[in-house]
This record gives structure tokens, sequence and C-alpha cells, in this order.
């Protein structure tokens, strides 16, 4: 409903409660009324004392919407549970030791609504009206949103800066609230009272979370520079494409494509600008200049030389920094000191995020390297893959698979492995294998599961994080031609006579025999609808058979029910 949208409804409601409400509402959305005919402004709105008196009904609602209520049981106040007063609502977080809670109607993020109530009475502070609340953990005061503009509210309800901002970010100076704020396309800093302590005169304004001095990143024209919020004075000329905090009180610059690095009296830092440049800790900057690439200190001295193609961080044993490296058609790894780990000498390398191992290619052929230059798996292989397991090696036309240390699990004599996982712990997993032919299983010791005399074993994708496939316990298995089904230990559920088999469930399969089409039991030899249909459909408990008609059914267990009759065997 419209918060107050008939004044003729006010004998529902206390006289006491509309005038609170009303005066809540003209300080959110009074200003909000006022366009300003300047695009910038240097001056922010101030909340003032408001007179209800003479004010237009449709000047105080503009468009704000109170959430519908939500039809809640009382259970208890913890966070995340349900609450109730007369119409219901949730709470989202608890303050105790601000009194207040902040609570909301609506069973969608489209349409819901907050508002602050009392922690000990749970009596409303204000209406459920905001789009969203900020938290109370690091002061009195927060952040609250209306009709999509931000201000601030504290923690009696009370509004300290109207919502009429299109951005409202808060920092604090020496225990002072300031916030960084957008208004009429235009950015600004802003203390608690309202008053412009940085005009809005700016395109866009930062801070740097890292940052302990008292600067903040601007621009104005599409260039950037850096002023300081307590002198106000502008310490890095607005000039630069770019401007990042980082490498400790150091900005990284950009300006025409290149970078630099900028010292907080505005000096650079190298005499050199760099097409490319990422700071792994405060004192070393892996740079590119002139399409080579390095490493330098502070001071630009070079720690590894720039005359690299390639230079990136890698994952290694401990979490010791180390890069892998190419020059001329070569791969290897360096140490931050600029010594080799890796010699020089491997047509290519490849890291992976699993395993500190490095997949090494020399010759045509391919192993596995350590971070500190040891041979872990012999430079023999034809191909070598990684996943989170582990790797999966090829020799000879055979697969095979090494865990993650580089020890062999299971020797390359197979046409085809494929991991499959029964649930979402690897460690009892199965391993779908080839050999000669034939299908059969493994364990991840590469111990025979399933002997190798089926055709073919039937897994299903699941869609999960991973991707991984599974194979349903029993198992449609193929041999000779027919289908059955099997336990992962060989013990036979189905005996292999169909024509094709489709899993529908734990307790049925869809099966076709002699040209014709029934449902079965996968334990019991029992058939649920009789082998006298065309084809069979089925999706998630719903079915339709087709025999010159069309007939709908459900199952239900191992029961099949016909139009509200289960078939009689």
């Amino acid at each position: 409903m419209l918060f107050l949208c008939s004044f003729a409804q006010i004998n529902l409601i206390s006289m006491k409660k509309i005038f609170a409400g009303l005066s809540l509402l003209l300080t959110l959305t009074g200003v909000a009324q006022t366009k300003t005919k300047s695009k910038k402004t240097t001056t922010a709105p101030v909340v003032k004392d408001v007179q209800l008196e003479g004010i237009k009904q449709e000047e105080l609602v503009s468009g704000v919407v109170e959430a519908p209520p939500v039809v809640a049981e009382i259970r208890d106040t913890k966070i995340g549970v349900y609450s109730s007063n007369n119409d219901g609502y949730y709470l989202s977080n608890t303050y105790q030791d601000k009194n207040v809670i902040i609570a909301y109607k609506g069973d969608s993020y489209s349409n819901r609504r907050y508002a602050l109530l009392d922690y000990m009475t749970k009596k409303e502070l204000t209406p459920f009206i905001f789009e969203s609340i900020g938290s109370f953990y690091s002061g009195d005061n927060t952040t609250a949103t209306v009709n999509g503009k931000s201000g601030v509210i504290d923690n009696k309800g009370k509004i300290v800066l109207p919502c009429v901002y299109d951005e409202l970010t808060g920092f604090s100076v020496d225990g002072q609230q300031f916030y960084i704020a957008s208004l009429n396309c235009a950015y600004g800093v802003i203390a608690e009272n309202g008053m412009a302590i940085i005009p809005f005169e700016y395109d866009k304004i930062s801070s740097s979370y890292y940052s302990r001095t008292n600067t903040l990143n601007v621009s104005k024209n599409k260039k950037w520079g850096v002023i300081n919020f307590i002198s106000k004075k502008v310490i890095v000329p607005l000039e630069y494409d770019e401007l990042y905090s980082e490498v400790g009180t150091y900005k990284r610059v950009k300006k025409n494509g290149l970078y630099n690095l900028l010292a907080a009296d505005n000096t650079l830092a190298f005499s050199k600008w760099y097409k490319s440049m990422s700071a792994y800790d405060e004192n070393n900057i892996i740079v590119d200049y002139q399409g080579k690439k390095g490493i330098i200190d502070i001071n630009e001295k070079q720690i590894v030389p720039l005359e690299y193609e390639e230079l990136s961080k890698i994952y290694t044993k401990g979490s010791a920094t180390a890069f892998l490296v190419k020059k001329g058609d070569k791969y290897g790894v360096v140490k931050p000191d600029g010594s080799f780990a890796v010699p020089l000498e491997y047509s290519s390398l490849k890291s992976s995020y699993s395993t500190e191992l490095l997949i090494a290619e020399k010759d045509g052929k391919k192993g596995l390297v350590s971070g500190d230059g040891k041979i872990v798996l012999p430079i023999t292989y034809d191909e070598i893959t990684n996943d989170d397991k582990g790797f999966v090696i090829k020799q000879n036309g055979k697969t095979g698979i090494v865990g993650k240390d580089g020890s062999e699990v299971i020797a390359p004599v197979y046409e085809s492995l494929e991991i499959v996982d029964n649930d979402y712990s690897s460690a009892s997993g199965l391993i779908l294998a080839t050999k000669n032919g034939k299908k059969g299983l493994l364990d991840k010791a590469g111990r025979v599961k399933l002997e190798f005399i089926y055709d073919d074993i039937v897994v299903e994708q699941r869609s999960s994080y991973y991707s991984t496939v599974s194979i349903p316990n029993p198992a449609i298995a193929i041999k000779g031609g027919k289908y059955g089904m099997i336990e992962a230990n060989g013990t036979q559920v189905l005996p292999f006579e169909y024509t094709s088999l489709q899993y529908m469930s734990s307790f049925l399969v869809i099966a076709e025999k002699n040209g014709k089409y029934g449902i079965r039991s996968i334990y019991e030899n029992k058939i649920a609808l009789p082998f006298e249909y065309k084809f069979i459909s089925y999706k998630k408990g719903n079915g339709v058979a087709y025999n010159n008609s069309f007939v709908a059914f459900k199952t239900i267990g191992n029961n099949v029910v016909l139009d509200n009759k289960t078939e009689q065997k």
C-alpha cells in the first residue's frame, strides 16, 4: 500500500504515528523534489526543520511505497528467523549494543523494504520504505536508500542526511565521519551535517582502502590526480589517464599508455615509463619495458633482468616465490634474486593451481618437473594433462594416471580412463577404463573393481561446480549387444536381455524388448508397465506412454499410476 496514501484513512492509525511518518517522509523526499539548474554544485543540501502545515499530500509520498506485509509466525528474535508485530516482518540484523534491529518486509528482493525497530520494544522507528540499510557495526549512523537515492540515518531512526544522493560512501578521519557523495552527476565530499568539504565539481572521487594518508583520488575531464582531504590542496596534478593505490604509499599511474609509480610529493619513482607494471610485494615490481619483462625494486634496480618475453609468478611448494620465464623459444623458472631454479631449456612449461609440479616438454616428450628443477616424472610421455585430482598421462597410445606428487597410480596400459564420482567426495570415486576394447571399473589405486567384459557402461553428466560424471548404482551396462544392470562389484541386477534401458529413478527403468517399451522395477522382478507401448517418455515423476493413444502416468516408488489408478499385475 502507499504509505499515507489517503488522509481519509487516518481514523485507522493514531495521529501521533501519522505526523511522525510525515516528518520522516518529508525529510527523505522533500529535498529530492527540488531540481538544481546547474549540473555541478559546490554545496550539498542540508537537513532543515520541516513544518507539515501547507504541504501537499502528493509532495510527501513521491512514490515511496511501504512493502506489503509478510504473513509470518512468531518464533524468536534471532537473526534470520521470523518475528512478528501486527502484520509480520523478517529480521535482517540485530545490534543489541545500539538498541536497534534492521527488519524487512517483502518475499523477494524486488519488493523488499527495510525499517529500523527498537531492540527492546520492537516498536517501528521508521516505516518499511527503505530499499537498503547499512550496518551499525562502526557507529551510530549508517547509509540508507529510498527511491534509488542514498542518505544517512541514525540508530534512533532520525534522518542525518536526506536520501537525495546518487552514491554515498563513508570514511572517517580522527573519529569524524565523512562521505564521498554523488549529486547531479558530480562528486564531492560532505560532513554529516551536509556541509560540502570538497566541492561537487569532480567526475569521480575514490579513496584507497590501503592508504593511511588523508588523500583522495579525484577525476575531472577524464584525468586523474590526488587531493589532500585535510588541506584541500591538489598534491598530484590531474593529468593521468589512470591512478591506482599500490606498493605502499606509492601510486601506480598511467599516462599515454605507459605506467610509472608516483610518490606522495608528486615525484616519479622511475626514470623509465613501462608498458605494464604489477607489484608482487611492497619492494618488487614485474615490469615490461619495450616488450621485455623483468623485475625491478622500488629504486629501479633490476633484480631479474629485463630480457624475457614472458614472466609470471607461479605456485611453488611452501609458497616460495618463483617466476616462470620464456626467452627466445625456451622456458625456465627463476628465483626472486634472478638465479635459475629450473634451467632455461624446455620448449614449454605449464603450471597448475592444484600442484607445484610443472608439465615440462623437451624434444617432443613431456614429463613433470618440480619448482626447484628436479625431474619428478621422466620426460618420456606423449601427453600429460592436469586436473584437480592429478595428471593423466599417455604413452604409446595408452593412458595412465599419476598423483599430484608425480607418483604413478595407474600404469599407462589402458585405451582410455575417466574418473567418475558417485558422490562429491573424490576419495570414493571410481575410474571407468577401457582395455582391449572392453569397459571395466578401477578404484583410485588402480585395482580392478569390475572386470573388463562389457561393451559399454553408461555414465551420466552431473551438473555441479566441477562438472563431474557419475555412474548410478546399479549401473546400466551393455554386454553382447544387450542391455542389463550391474552393481559396482559386478553383481548382476537385471539380466542382459533388453534392446535398451533408460534410467528413471532408483526404483524403475524404461526397458525395450522385442520392439516394445515397458517399465520394470530394478530390484524386484516386477513389471510396472507392460511391454506394449511404442514409446515412453518420462521426466521428474511424470510420464506419458503411447500405443495408438496417449496415456499419462506418475511414479510412486516402484509403482506406476495410470489415470489415478495403480496398474494391476
